[in-house]
């Protein structure tokens, strides 16, 4: 089942990704849990990462951004948004991801960027 083979490529990413510097996993409330419809994790040199991982052929995406000075928005009840635009990267999260394909991008974020 799709949601199954997610939910193991997430937890190997967290797994693999835990202790290696400038790598920070979202944290959910307590009694919550993620569908891992997506894997944003987040990274202290985002870009550098995801240019880098193009190079290799791995498609990332940022899917939040901080918007708030291109459309005025006054974010004061959003005291995290700004760290969480410029840090949050999405990596690849495919029900077809196969084990060699994770373990590729995985060894790509850890030889540093």
């Amino acid at each position: 089942d799709d949601n199954r083979r997610r939910r193991r490529i997430a937890e190997k990413y967290l797994k693999a990704l835990a202790g290696v510097g400038g790598v920070y996993f979202p944290e959910y409330g307590k009694g919550r849990e993620s569908s891992y419809f997506f894997m944003p994790l987040f990274f202290e040199r985002r870009d550098e990462l995801a240019n880098r991982l193009a190079g290799r052929g791995v498609r990332t995406r940022v899917y939040f951004r901080y918007f708030n000075k291109i459309y005025g928005i006054d974010t004061g009840n959003l005291p995290g948004a700004e760290w969480y635009g410029g840090h949050e990267l999405t990596l690849p999260l495919n029900a077809s991801l196969g084990d060699e394909e994770l373990d590729y991008i995985i060894a790509a974020i850890k030889d540093g960027w």
